[in-house]
């Protein structure tokens, strides 16, 4: 049975500099909800594994890192599911994207979240070698958690 509860869920790796943003903003966000209708997992697993942490919760936000060609540090872009890539294969057989775990477990009858809202942060340096945030992207940080509990911080109320 799908409860009324939220789950945040941040996503990144713990020793890839900026690519632990979505540890960090995820934590950071869930203190500052500080709100009994939410949960939080952080998470280094990618693909069907999400599936087990997700299952039961209405609402999903995800929190992850992301470069782009043209993206400027600490922007945060607020995606959906249908704006996730979309082909069936990635350059891993282990991998496969959120659109495609997300629609598979609804296939398998597990119960997924009915909203799903997506933050991709754009950083610095997702590629070094390093146990926190580079200076830039601690600078933007407070702004960052900031910019997304004020969208969230309605979504996680038990009249969802």
């Amino acid at each position: 049975m799908i409860s009324n509860k939220t789950l945040i869920l941040g996503l990144g790796n713990s020793i890839l500099s900026d690519d632990r943003i979505g540890l960090d903003v995820a934590q950071l966000v869930y203190n500052g909800l500080n709100n009994n209708d939410c949960d939080l997992v952080i998470s280094q697993l990618v693909g069907t594994n999400i599936l087990d942490f997700v299952c039961g919760y209405k609402v999903l936000i995800v929190i992850d890192a992301i470069k782009t060609e043209n993206g400027n540090d600490g922007d945060v872009y607020q995606l959906s599911l249908d704006d996730m890539p979309k082909q069936k294969r990635s350059n891993s057989p282990h991998n496969v994207g959120l659109y495609w775990t997300i629609k598979m477990g609804d296939k398998l009858g597990i119960e997924v979240p009915d909203i799903i809202r997506i933050y991709a942060i754009e950083v610095n340096d997702p590629f070094s070698f390093g146990e926190e945030l580079t200076d830039t992207m601690k600078k933007f940080l407070p702004n960052i958690v900031e910019n997304i509990l004020e969208k969230e911080k309605s979504l996680c109320t038990s009249s969802i």
